[in-house]
């Protein structure tokens, strides 16, 4: 794993730049002309609309007009459909596998959320694709019932493909993605020789993340695990592991350090304080970002809430805002969420079409630290931790290994601009999906209350990590 910089912004970047007079736009291609002519059709319906009819998504049609505004709607996410899965054809390496790892990760996400969530009191961020990562490694030397357990649990699929994906789609976020890290590794206690399968298969997939270290050695062994992680992180990350002993088997880290830059980022002169409302009797000032713009905006009505994706520079990674309609409403939308399919927001989004909206977010830092091996086991691998009853032997021919604690530290910055590091020209990643054409303004996109959010990937629809605000002015 490296630490990825991220690149610096212009001016033109910035939501309080006046705007320059537009250049000649380029000739348009095939695709483009497809999508221009959906949009149209799909604008024409909303002008012939008479105001006393709605469909799901807020347009104002007439039964007639809203079939047709339907088709035409359908047809313009198929054409985004193809041109996503044209660009993943293009970027990885095995798209197939990383689609499926990706789908996994998905459905892993509701329930690592809803496991760790309690284990929180007050802000909260855990990653799925972090989680994903360890117990990938895990899966590597795991066999029998303890192999089928992690297979289940995390939703992975068949044990080439999942390998396949994950290297690839792990590869592909370091070497494009600039202000993100992202590092995983498998302590082993010394004394357990490793088979030569498992060595072959983490060499060919995973760079070799493990190493043996002698835990007997306590305080040698944390030092040198904290240093593993200072290192990977640069200092942003310090004192992850607390503490091992002379019984501790097997320990997995992963750290994930995240600090965005925006496609149009907020501007610092017009961040206030202004209050975010705790309760109907309790509210705090903190500072709120201020941003008008062109963003894709929809409404979640099985989750009662709204979404709105903001996207980070060059279009590969965005946040998606998950704000309850009501003011104090957030621990329903979370009681919901097990049975709340996430595609769901993928397929909201993709089908929405861009908006003029006012957003108002709170400026906001998150330092999270799980030990999941409890949630995990709550989800179904119960035997990973037992020294009589977890099967390694695909790790190693002795018996005894089990898991004794699954790490992960996530720290995510959300501020006015992000990154620090110079411009990076290589960060021009195109997006799959641009909707050039926009509708009329939307109400403002307020966060002035506890909300959740998502920071994926777009490219192959992956949640790298999950979260919600409950008090931005705790850090």
């Amino acid at each position: 794993a490296m630490l990825l910089g991220s690149p610096g912004l212009t001016n033109d970047d910035c939501c309080c730049t006046p705007l320059s007079p537009s250049p000649s736009p380029p000739p348009r291609s095939r695709g483009s002309i497809f999508m221009a002519l959906g949009a149209a059709l799909i604008a024409g319906a909303w002008v012939a609309a008479p105001a006393s009819h709605l469909i799901p998504n807020g347009l104002a049609v007439s039964p007639q007009a809203g079939l047709q505004a339907s088709t035409h709607l359908s047809l313009l996410g198929l054409f985004q459909r193809k041109r996503a899965v044209r660009s993943l054809n293009h970027t990885i390496q095995n798209p197939e596998a990383v689609r499926k790892v990706a789908d996994g990760n998905t459905k892993f996400t509701s329930s690592l959320y809803m496991q760790v969530k309690d284990t929180v009191e007050g802000n909260m961020a855990v990653s799925p694709f972090g989680a994903t990562a360890a117990m990938a490694l895990v899966s590597v030397g795991a066999s029998g019932a303890t192999l089928q357990e992690v297979q289940q649990a995390c939703h992975f699929p068949e044990e080439a493909i999942l390998h396949v994906g994950l290297s690839d789609l792990i590869h592909n976020l370091q070497s494009t993605v600039k202000y993100m890290t992202f590092a995983t590794r498998m302590f082993i206690a010394t004394g357990y020789p490793f088979a030569p399968a498992f060595t072959s298969t983490m060499a060919t997939y995973y760079e070799g993340a493990y190493e043996s270290i002698d835990f007997g050695r306590s305080v040698r062994a944390r030092g040198n695990i904290n240093s593993w992680v200072q290192k990977e992180t640069r200092g942003k990350a310090k004192d992850v592991v607390a503490a091992v002993n002379a019984s501790t088997r097997l320990v997995l880290v992963n750290v994930i350090y995240f600090k965005g830059q925006w496609a149009r980022r907020f501007c610092a002169s017009r961040t206030q304080p202004l209050p975010f409302h705790l309760s109907p009797e309790l509210s705090v000032a903190v500072p709120m970002m201020q941003l008008e713009g062109q963003f894709r905006t929809a409404s979640l009505q099985r989750l009662d809430a709204m979404i709105l994706e903001l996207p980070y520079k060059g279009n590969r990674l965005s946040l998606i805002l998950i704000l309850p309609n009501d003011r104090y409403g957030l621990s329903e939308v979370e009681k919901k969420l097990p049975s709340f399919d996430l595609n769901q927001v993928n397929t909201k989004l993709t089908m929405a079409m861009k908006r003029k909206v006012t957003v108002s977010l709170p400026r906001f830092r998150l330092e999270s630290s799980h030990d999941l091996l409890q949630a995990l086991q709550q989800m179904g691998p119960k035997t990973i931790a037992s020294e009589a009853q977890a099967d390694f032997s695909r790790l190693s021919t002795m018996e005894g290994l089990h898991i004794s604690t699954i790490v992960q530290k996530l720290i995510v910055h959300v501020d006015e601009g992000g990154g620090v590091d110079p411009a990076d020209p290589k960060e021009d990643i195109p997006s799959i999906g641009n909707r050039s054409a926009a509708r009329g303004p939307s109400p403002p996109f307020s966060c002035e209350h506890p909300f959740l959010f998502i920071v994926k990937d777009s490219l192959t629809r992956t949640i790298l990590f999950a979260g919600r605000v409950l008090r931005p002015d705790v850090l």
